[in-house]
């Protein structure tokens, strides 16, 4: 790395400047990629201690996420193109209580918007499925 920029770095990073910073604030073109960048932190080039860990690539994201349920909004459009239109088509939702207590599932009809109310004490896919049945 050329030594003017080391020095735009080390003055960068003494103003508290993180390598995400240095690199999208475009003020100035580096020689090298993020990547890099973040490795000559690791390495205690700039007699930095990095504080937390960038992820590496490929990395995805997974709490939080549920999985793929139902049918896709696309495809239920090709499937049933009168949706909208036709008597029968419910939506679903369960809202959880306070502290994780309890658990109340909503039922509506998309064209009458008659809705239906189910006590299932808990979010778990059983529970659901079994006032579903009754």
């Amino acid at each position: 790395m050329p030594t003017d920029e080391a020095t735009y770095i080390k003055a960068k990073v003494a103003q508290g400047w993180t390598p995400d910073t240095i690199m999208g604030r475009a003020e100035r073109p580096l020689s090298c990629s993020m990547r890099t960048l973040y490795r000559l932190f690791e390495r205690g080039t700039f007699d930095v201690p990095m504080k937390g860990k960038r992820c590496p690539n490929g990395y995805v994201e997974r709490r939080g996420k549920a999985g793929q349920l139902g049918q896709s909004i696309h495809q239920r459009a090709i499937d049933f193109p009168n949706f909208n239109r036709e008597f029968g088509h419910l939506e679903a939702d369960t809202v959880q209580g306070k502290g994780h207590q309890g658990a109340v599932m909503t039922l509506v009809e998309r064209t009458s918007k008659v809705e239906v109310i189910l006590n299932v004490h808990s979010k778990t896919a059983t529970s659901v499925t079994q006032h579903l049945q009754v």
